[in-house]
């Protein structure tokens, strides 16, 4: 499956926005492609204010986030690879998601396929008592496993 990130990053940027705070993302400088005033970097992290009203040309994808912002009075422009972005949060409650370190290492990795199988339950048959199919028993609570 591909990565949630992106999809989390925006429903959590409206959510923040919706409820009337400011959404702040926690970035990841030293990912590749990450384009930021490092100046503005403090142990290989920036935490950036994304409110519609502190950015302008606001794109967020899929795969890349891509903004304009001032630094000191002077326009940059943006460009940040959704997987350098660590966390999303609104500023003043604090409320939002940091993101695991390793999703895109899986997904990338992940070329096998997964699929959902049944588990056998003590004492729990599809037919409703203990082996009364006869084919033995499963229960209604599906599991992953990694099929190679």
């Amino acid at each position: 499956m591909s990565p949630s990130r992106p999809y989390l990053l925006n429903a959590l940027y409206e959510w923040i926005l919706d409820n009337r705070c400011t959404p702040y993302i926690a970035v990841n400088a030293q990912y590749e492609g990450v384009i930021v005033p490092t100046e503005y970097v403090q142990g290989g992290q920036i935490v950036l204010d994304i409110n519609p009203a502190a950015v302008y040309k606001f794109a967020m994808g899929k795969e890349v986030l891509q903004f304009s912002a001032s630094f000191a009075g002077v326009s940059r422009n943006l460009y940040i690879p959704i997987p350098a972005i660590t966390a999303i949060y609104s500023k003043e409650t604090g409320a939002g998601m940091v993101f695991p370190a390793n999703e895109y290492d899986d997904a990338v990795k992940s070329d096998a396929v997964v699929a959902v199988a049944p588990v056998a339950a003590e004492g729990d048959d599809d037919q409703g008592g203990p082996g009364a199919s006869g084919q033995g028993s499963t229960s209604k609570k599906p599991t992953l496993r990694i099929v190679k």
